[in-house]
Order: C-alpha cells, then sequence, then structure tokens
C-alpha cells in the first residue's frame, strides 16, 4: 500500500516490478464501502470493511489517487470548453433557436459570402441588437467576433504548389526545389539567371547599335515587413535586425530565400536595404495619428479594450456613457520656443 508521499513516479515504477495485488478486482482498500469481496476457492462471504475506521487513511489514500489522475486542462482545451460554453449559451434568456456562438458564425458567413465591408458589420450589428429581446448577447462589432470564433479556428499552413498545379510541395517534397512532373522552378527566378548567365542582346538608343548585355540583381529596397519576406530573417522579437545583433551570433533564419539559388548572391556584401521614405512616413504618421487621436490613430476602442483586458493600466480603460462605449483622451502640450 503506498503512502501519500509516494510520488506518481514511484507508483508507476512499483505496479511495472511487482504487478497489481492478486485477485484484487474490488477497490475495496480505496474507500468503497459494504463491496463483496471473494477468495479464490472460498465462497462469497459480505465481510466488514477493513478500513471502516480507518476514515483518516481512506481519504488520505483517495486524496492521494485524485492528486495524482486530475490535474487542470491546458489553455487549448480550456479554450474549447470555454467555446463549448458559448455554444449552449443562449442568444438571450428563453431563446431556443440561437446561440451566442452560432449567431456570430453565421454573421461572420454572411460577410463573408456577400464580401461585406468592416464598416457596414459594424454598422448593422447595432441595429440587430435594438431589435432583439433585451438582455440579448450577441456581438456589437467585428472586432469582438472576432475574438469569439479565435478559438476555435483552425491552424492554418502555406503550401507551394507547382504553378502548372502538377504537384504541392508538402511532406516528403517540402523540400525540392523543381516539380517533380514538368521540372519547372519551385519560385521562378529563371529570367534574373538568364540575364546573368545568357547574352541578351539589347538594342542601345543612345549609339543606335546592338550589344550584349549581362545583368544582376544588386540589392533589394523594401520596408522592414517585406525585408523579412525578401531576406528570410524574421523581423519580429528579440532578434528582429540582423545588423545590430552581428553576424558572430546566431541569425534568426525562418526560410532560405529563392535568391540564394543566384550563382552570385553569396558574393554580395549587402543584399538587403531599407526605404527610409516609406518607414519614415509611416512612423511619423503612427505616432503623429496617436498624440494627435484622429480617426487613423491605432490608439482606438478595440486597443483600448486589449489593455483593459491583458495590462492594470487603469487610466487607459473604457466606460460606457449611455448606449456608447467611451475613452479617455490622450492629453499633449505644446510648446513654443523663440531663440532670444
Amino acid at each position: 500500500m503506498s503512502t501519500r508521499s509516494d510520488r506518481e513516479c514511484d507508483v508507476e515504477l512499483h505496479l511495472l516490478q511487482n504487478g497489481f495485488t492478486l485477485n484484487y478486482t474490488t477497490w475495496w482498500a480505496h474507500g468503497e464501502r459494504n463491496t463483496i469481496f471473494q477468495h479464490e476457492g472460498e465462497s462469497s462471504n459480505l465481510i466488514q470493511d477493513p478500513m471502516e475506521d480507518d476514515d483518516d487513511d481512506v481519504n488520505g489514500c483517495t486524496r492521494m489517487l485524485t492528486d495524482v489522475m486530475e490535474e487542470p486542462p491546458n489553455p487549448t482545451a480550456n479554450g474549447f470548453y470555454d467555446m463549448l460554453e458559448d455554444a449552449d449559451e443562449p442568444l438571450w434568456d428563453g431563446c431556443e433557436n440561437y446561440s451566442k456562438l452560432q449567431a456570430a458564425t453565421e454573421l461572420l458567413h454572411w460577410k463573408s459570402e456577400y464580401n461585406i465591408s468592416e464598416a457596414a458589420y459594424d454598422h448593422i450589428l447595432p441595429i440587430i441588437k435594438r431589435i432583439l429581446a433585451k438582455a440579448e448577447k450577441m456581438v456589437e462589432k467585428f472586432y469582438e467576433t472576432k475574438k469569439l470564433l479565435k478559438r476555435i479556428r483552425l491552424p492554418e499552413k502555406k503550401i507551394h504548389a507547382c504553378k502548372d498545379h502538377c504537384m504541392i510541395f508538402y511532406g516528403e517534397d517540402s523540400n525540392l526545389t523543381m516539380c517533380r512532373l514538368c521540372d519547372h522552378d519551385r519560385l521562378l527566378v529563371d529570367e534574373l539567371k538568364m540575364i546573368y548567365t545568357d547574352d541578351v542582346v539589347t538594342y542601345d538608343a543612345s549609339s543606335k547599335c546592338n550589344f550584349t548585355m549581362k545583368a544582376l540583381l544588386l540589392w533589394t529596397v523594401s520596408i522592414f515587413p517585406a525585408y523579412a519576406i525578401l531576406s528570410g530573417l524574421s523581423t519580429d522579437g528579440k532578434l528582429a535586425c540582423p545588423y545590430c545583433m552581428g553576424f558572430e551570433f546566431t541569425h534568426n533564419w525562418v526560410k532560405r530565400n529563392i535568391f540564394w539559388e543566384l550563382p552570385y548572391w553569396q558574393k554580395l556584401l549587402i543584399r538587403h536595404n531599407l526605404d527610409p521614405m516609406h518607414i519614415a512616413t509611416n512612423v511619423f504618421e503612427n505616432i503623429f495619428n496617436i498624440v494627435m487621436d484622429t480617426s487613423k490613430s491605432k490608439d482606438n476602442m478595440n486597443a483600448r479594450k486589449d489593455i483593459e483586458m491583458y495590462s492594470n493600466r487603469l487610466r487607459w480603460n473604457t466606460w460606457t456613457k449611455g448606449n456608447k462605449d467611451v475613452k479617455k483622451k490622450r492629453i499633449v502640450c505644446f510648446e513654443q520656443r523663440t531663440n532670444n
């Protein structure tokens, strides 16, 4: 008989080494009362539970088994159980035709089927809510619909396919660079290879004569999100900038981009450049819109609700005024200085 101090691995080891008690088919030693226990070769007799007068040991054993066998669900399973609760929750008290989850699912299907804009979706929902019975629980905006259905969203994975639809690059074929059936390249850098390796006859309009031209892709110029796609490096998290972290350290590679198939690509010192004009413009516009609280600001009502849910910043919480959600505006002071 194991004690409360035994760990789960010790119990498992004892069972593997010694096996289970022979003919122990009824758990009379684990808290069951008034059970019929039959020894091999003996008649069935109603026996007194030997643990009858030892409730503390019985309860202790039961608690030990419960502690070993029960544990809280993981976040994925917990989200699934929350989804089941939403599926059983009626749209309003007494509603038998629609649940909260079913209404959100059908509304999202309607938006997708008829290509309804997000603004139109957010405009029609308050009208529907006013038509429904009081104490209804329908979602109020497209943002809330996505958050409700996020728990049941299936995982996504992008899979390359041959341009002639011969095959997909998946499973054993995931590392192939050419189609097994038509020999086409997985991604087409054919023209870049051709203008470097082959002689391309080109007409020079200034000298009015033909000449043989060779060319190469010197570098790319892009904004920061596109830089991640072109370089194959992740631009998120701690290792966002490959130049700041240094080339002597581990790179945050997420894929091998197609440009490495070019014969000269590995010899280039600078392969990718960032576009400062667009980056500066985007950064300036985001800061300006947030500070001035314009309609294009990222500090919108949905962002404030996320702050309220995930962080403890009470001064940025939202509140309800009548039938409308209200948020505190940011106060910005400007000072003009003149040089004396």
